[in-house]
Parts: structure tokens; C-alpha cells; sequence
């Protein structure tokens, strides 16, 4: 559904029909909340599960990628007053910024858990840090949108959170690879034990 869904809404501008895109935007948001259902259903009542900042990365990358697709119907509509063209230049970055980077931040540190320090439990990454700042980003990018007077501040400004939330998350990956490495420095024992 997502990718049936996604395929019209790209199809949609190049062939200027909405016979592919209202269908695409109709499947992808279907498809997204039924994503975000999976995801959130079995960790509904579990509180330390949200205590964790990866697992909010994970739904709040989904937040970045729905907020393009719940617009379109309005440039497909051609509001008057709605900056249409606005939009679609910088959705792009939007999804790429705010979903991209989130759900890096939360799958990229558990992957080298798993290739670094193997007999370690592996965690979703993120913090709380780069959790606010990544969104912060996301947030003035689209007040770009709708504030040409200061459109440029406002760039600068979310180029500058998601330049911050990067900070945790590239010391988290530095500390995992020292500790993995650490342990080869250890000598045959360690490695017998991976």
C-alpha cells in the first residue's frame, strides 16, 4: 500500500492528473496509520518502552513523513492563499530531515550494538536532545513555508537543530565502536568470547 500509494503520488504532478494522486494519498496515509498501528498497539501499555527517546524517533518520523501527504488535498485544491508551490520545494526536505534522520537515529546505534558489542542487549539510539532537536528543524522548516519574511532565518534556524541532534547520536556511535574495539584490543580471550 505504501509503495502503490507513493507511486501515485509521484505519478500525480509529473502527468498533472489527480487520477493518480488522490489515490495515492488515500493509500499512503491509510498504509502509514496502519504502519504506525503496528507499531504503537504492542507497546501501548508498556511505560518504560516510552521512557525510551528511540521508540518516540520511530512515531515521530512517521509524524514528518504524513505531514506533506495531509497538505496535498489542499494544493490539489489550489486554496487560495496556500503556499502550494512552497510545499512541494521543501517537503522533500522535510522527509528526508525529519524522517530519514529519526529513524537513523533510532536503527543506526542498534546496528552497531548488534556489530560492535554483540553480548550487549541492542537499543534503539536517540535521546532526548536529539529528539527535540531534530523536530525543532522539522518544525522551522515548515514555518519557512508559510513565513517568507523570514524564510531564510527559519532555514537557517532547522538547519541548525538538525545540525545539533546529530551530537548525541555521533558520540553514541563513537562510544559503541570504542568499547567494541577495546574488546579486540583485550587480546584472545575477548575475541573467544564473541
Amino acid at each position: 500500500m505504501l509503495t502503490i500509494g507513493a507511486l501515485g503520488l509521484v505519478l500525480g504532478p509529473w502527468v498533472k492528473s489527480n487520477w493518480f494522486s488522490v489515490p495515492g494519498i488515500i493509500l499512503f496515509l491509510a498504509a502509514t496509520f496502519w504502519l504506525l498501528l503496528n507499531v504503537i498497539k504492542p507497546l501501548w501499555g508498556d511505560k518504560e518502552a516510552w521512557s525510551q527517546p528511540g521508540i518516540w524517533h520511530l512515531v515521530m518520523a512517521y509524524f514528518w513523513i504524513m505531514a506533506p501527504v495531509l497538505v496535498a488535498p489542499l494544493i490539489i485544491l489550489e486554496v487560495p492563499g496556500f503556499p502550494g508551490v512552497g510545499i512541494e520545494q521543501n517537503a522533500p526536505q522535510a522527509l528526508i530531515y525529519g524522517w530519514v534522520l529519526q529513524f537513523g537515529y533510532a536503527f543506526i546505534p542498534f546496528f552497531f550494538y548488534r556489530m560492535f558489542l554483540p553480548h550487549e542487549p541492542a537499543r534503539l539510539g536517540g535521546s532526548w536532545f536529539s529528539l527535540v532537536t531534530v523536530n525543532l528543524g522539522g518544525f522551522f522548516l515548515w514555518a519557512s513555508i508559510f513565513l517568507l519574511d523570514y524564510q531564510a532565518a527559519l532555514h537557517g534556524a532547522a538547519y541548525l537543530f538538525w545540525t545539533l541532534s546529530l551530537i548525541p547520536i555521533v558520540l553514541t556511535l563513537w562510544r559503541i565502536v570504542r568499547d567494541g574495539l577495546a574488546r579486540l584490543d583485550d587480546g584472545p580471550a575477548a575475541l573467544e568470547n564473541i
